[in-house]
């Protein structure tokens, strides 16, 4: 039988685990096993718009592209307006940061990730966006610190 320090070593750990298997699932690469093709950008344009990120917070200014592209796959051709998972993955608050979508035109050629199991399905950029990157990670550390706390003050 366990003795109750050693239980809550064990929940301890269980919890850290799962903690981190957590997050690397929320990192992931929703796209990581869909095919890449080369399309076109038909449409494209930068949009403006304003986002609180918090009910009591100010507004932020944002952009991010809105386009169209088309493309081939399995010989049928496709078009859609779907650069990215979630809007906040190619939303940018700063003229500083650089985006790929910033150099894009008219006319030229793009990378496609395409759902192989629905083609309709299509997006241009697979990496999630750095603000949602340092909110997971700002939880994931909460967590974690959470955790020890309670681990060590339970001793």
């Amino acid at each position: 039988m366990l003795e109750s320090m050693d239980l809550i070593i064990y929940i301890v750990m269980v919890l850290f685990v799962s903690i981190t298997i957590c997050m690397f699932w929320v990192f992931r690469n929703p796209a990581a096993n869909w095919m890449v093709v080369i399309g076109t950008l038909t449409d494209y344009r930068e949009i403006h718009y304003e986002e609180s990120l918090y009910p009591e917070w100010p507004a932020i200014k944002f952009r991010c592209p809105e386009v169209q592209y088309e493309f081939f796959y399995n010989g049928k051709k496709y078009v859609s307006n779907d650069v990215a998972f979630h809007k906040r993955d190619i939303s940018i608050r700063s003229d500083l940061e650089q985006y790929p979508w910033m150099n894009w035109e008219v006319g030229s050629n793009i990378r496609v990730y395409v759902n192989p199991n629905n083609p309709s399905k299509s997006v241009l950029i697979t990496e999630m966006g750095l603000e949602r990157k340092r909110r997971y990670i700002q939880i994931f550390i909460g967590a974690y610190v959470a955790i020890g706390l309670f681990s060590y003050f339970l001793r």
